[in-house]
C-alpha cells in the first residue's frame, strides 16, 4: 500500500467527534438498603446508563480468621456446583453473557457476578449454587497447587517479590502474609474438603449484597429472595476489620538480603509516621506518583536516567 494510505473506516473513524464525558458524583442518597434477615442486607444503586448488573454478595469474614479462604477463591473458581459438571456450568455462564469472580482478602470472602441485567435471575440462582453447594474436584485443586508451585518458583528469583517479603517481615514480623501464604506442602495437607469445609465455616457469617443496575430495591428483593432460597439461615455478625500490628525496631535498623544474581537494587525505608488523613489522601497520592509512582518519577528520572545508577 503507498504510504500514508488508510482505510474507509479508519477515515470515518477519524472524522467522528467525541464527546468528552461528563461525569457526576455519585448521590450517595440514590442508594436503597434494606435488611431481608438478621445479618443480611441488600443495597441497590441505580445504573441508568445500560443495562447492565454488577452483584456482589459479600460474606463478613477473611482469610485473617480463616486462612484456608485465601486457597477457596481461587479454588471455587475453578469448580461448578452440584449436579453440574465444570463444562456445562462454565457453558453455562458464557450463554449469559455472564462472568464470575470470586475473591478473598483479610477481612471478607466476596462473589461477584456481572452482565446484562435481563439475565440476573439464571445468573443469581448460579452463583448461589456455587457458593452453597460446591462440587468437590480433586483434579481441579491438584491443577491449582501445581500452579501456584510454578508461580512461587518465579516469584523467589524476583528481586521485587523478594524485597517486598523483607519490608513485610519488617514491618508485621511473623503475621507477614508471605509466612501466612499456603506453600506447596501446605496445600497438599489443606486439599479440597478442608479448604470447602473453610468455605462452609464462611457461609455462617454476615451476609451483604450490593447491586448496581436499573431495578429498584422493590424489583430486586423478590428476585432475591426467590433466587437464594437459604438465605434467611441463622448467622454470625461480621468480623470486625483487623489491622495488622506494625513491629518496626526501636532504633534505625538495616535489614538485608543478599540476591547475587538480581539485575537491579530494591531499597525500602520504612519511618514512622501519622495516618493521612482522608481529606489529604488525593494529595498524597499524587506527592507519590509524582516523586516515585512510575518511570516518570522523579526518584527515577534523576537517580535511573540523569545519572545512570
Amino acid at each position: 500500500a503507498p504510504r500514508g494510505a488508510s482505510s474507509a473506516f479508519y477515515r470515518d473513524m477519524l472524522a467522528r467527534r467525541a464527546e468528552p464525558a461528563e461525569l457526576a458524583p455519585l448521590d450517595l442518597a440514590t442508594i436503597e438498603r434494606r435488611e431481608l434477615a438478621p445479618h443480611v442486607t441488600l443495597a441497590a444503586s441505580p445504573n441508568p446508563h445500560n443495562q447492565l448488573f454488577a452483584l456482589d454478595l459479600e460474606l463478613g469474614v477473611g482469610s485473617e480468621t480463616l486462612p484456608a479462604l485465601e486457597v477457596a477463591d481461587d479454588y471455587l473458581a475453578r469448580i461448578a456446583p452440584q449436579g453440574w459438571t465444570i463444562d456445562e456450568f462454565q457453558a453455562q455462564l458464557t450463554t449469559l453473557g455472564v462472568t464470575l469472580d470470586v475473591v478473598a482478602n483479610a477481612q471478607r470472602f466476596t462473589l461477584r457476578i456481572e452482565g446484562p441485567d435481563a439475565q440476573l435471575e439464571p445468573a443469581l440462582a448460579l452463583a448461589w449454587a456455587l457458593l452453597e453447594q460446591p462440587q468437590a474436584d480433586a483434579r481441579r485443586f491438584a491443577q491449582l497447587r501445581r500452579e501456584r508451585w510454578g508461580e512461587a518458583r518465579v516469584t523467589r528469583q524476583d528481586p521485587r517479590e523478594v524485597a517486598e517479603a523483607l519490608r513485610e517481615y519488617v514491618l508485621y514480623g511473623p503475621q507477614s502474609s508471605y509466612l501466612r501464604a499456603f506453600g506447596p506442602a501446605e496445600l497438599r495437607r489443606l486439599g479440597p474438603a478442608r479448604t470447602l469445609d473453610a468455605l462452609a465455616q464462611a457461609r455462617d457469617y454476615a451476609l451483604s449484597l450490593r447491586y448496581v443496575g436499573p431495578r429498584s430495591l422493590a424489583d430486586l428483593e423478590p428476585i432475591v429472595r426467590a433466587g437464594m432460597p437459604t438465605l434467611a439461615r441463622a448467622r454470625k455478625p461480621a468480623q470486625a476489620y483487623v489491622i495488622r500490628e506494625r513491629r518496626l525496631p526501636s532504633e534505625a535498623t538495616v535489614f538485608f538480603t543478599p540476591k547475587r544474581g538480581a539485575v537491579q537494587t530494591q531499597l525500602y525505608f520504612a519511618v514512622e509516621g501519622e495516618p493521612v488523613p482522608r481529606e489529604q489522601r488525593a494529595v498524597a497520592d499524587a506527592y507519590g506518583e509524582f516523586m516515585g509512582g512510575s518511570m516518570a518519577g522523579l526518584v527515577f528520572q534523576e537517580i535511573r536516567e540523569y545519572r545512570a545508577l
